[in-house]
């Protein structure tokens, strides 16, 4: 499966989901394991989507197996999981989504700031962009652990960032849309730069974020009806 573009819906899943058969499904990325040097090397994003995402997509087929509930989305399958409190296959299906939305955040070439109604809102919240990725780069290191830095906008249009913890994940939230997503696990980079995570966000946002998707799913957002929850 490819993955999905800047379509929002209740039912994204980011090229990580199966309808048919209702299971997690590895996506294809869309550009050459080569594209992201020098800030993400060959080997790491092969073990990062070879190894790491693979795991987490068999971990969730797994844990669904023995259900008799057939899920049509991904989305589903993790608020079923918040329902019940199955916290085995809320973690490994929040992973699967999230490293499928991380890898349509990535772009080969293209525009690498934000611009338009995004770009002011932005400027708005965090003064420019240099100050946008001061304060991402400030937020991941308050992180000890693993985690994720979110770009979201609220109903309003108003952005935010956002840290969340491990494998936990803001892609089921009714009243946000992820702009984008920023892996802080060290698997994201410890091969190309040790523990500098620092530098990682830093190259993520100014130089691999596809802020021409990011800018899509922002106008896109503000003009629709929020997900029923």
């Amino acid at each position: 499966m490819s993955l999905e573009g800047h379509r929002l819906s209740p039912d994204e899943s980011f090229g990580v989901f199966n309808r048919s058969n209702g299971s997690f499904v590895l996506p294809s990325l869309p550009f050459e394991l080569s594209a992201l040097v020098p800030v993400t090397g060959v080997e790491t994003l092969s073990v990062h989507l070879g190894k790491h995402h693979q795991a987490y997509v068999d971990g969730a087929n797994r844990l669904m197996a023995p259900m008799a509930k057939k899920f049509e989305t991904a989305v589903e399958v993790i608020r079923f999981a918040r329902s019940i409190q199955a916290i085995g296959l809320l973690e490994q299906a929040g992973q699967t989504l999230n490293h499928g939305f991380f890898w349509t955040c990535h772009q080969a070439a293209g525009l690498t700031r934000p611009e338009g109604s995004l770009e002011i809102a932005i400027n708005g919240k965090f003064g420019d962009f240099a100050g946008f990725t001061d304060a991402a780069i400030a937020l991941g290191k308050t992180r000890v652990g693993s985690g994720w830095i979110w770009l979201v906008a609220d109903q309003e249009g108003a952005v935010r960032l956002e840290l969340t913890h491990d494998a936990e994940t803001l892609l089921d939230d009714p009243n946000l849309v992820a702009l984008l997503v920023c892996d802080i696990w060290e698997h994201a980079y410890y091969l190309d730069r040790d523990s500098d995570r620092a530098g990682w966000i830093d190259g993520f946002f100014a130089q691999l974020a596809d802020w021409s998707m990011a800018k899509s799913r922002y106008e896109f957002g503000l003009s629709r009806e929020p997900d029923a929850a």
